[in-house]
């Protein structure tokens, strides 16, 4: 893969694990964050699961930081 495909590659999995945070908060504690901080939607989502599933949006989310 191109670098450009590897960035959009990159792009679509770090939208697809907030929108998965979303669909868990949403389901679990009936809300999603819409908050623009990350750490708000850290926390939501270790009230709606575990401390190790928001360890992976916590990396996600640094991940998107840095292809920004």
């Amino acid at each position: 893969m191109s670098p450009h495909e590897w960035k959009h590659a990159a792009e679509v999995a770090v939208s697809a694990g907030i929108a998965a945070s979303d669909a868990i908060c949403g389901h679990v504690l009936g809300y999603k964050v819409a908050s623009e901080s990350h750490s708000d939607a850290v926390a939501a989502l270790r009230l709606a699961s575990n401390d190790d599933t928001a360890k992976h949006l916590r990396a996600l989310l640094e991940a998107k930081s840095a292809q920004s």
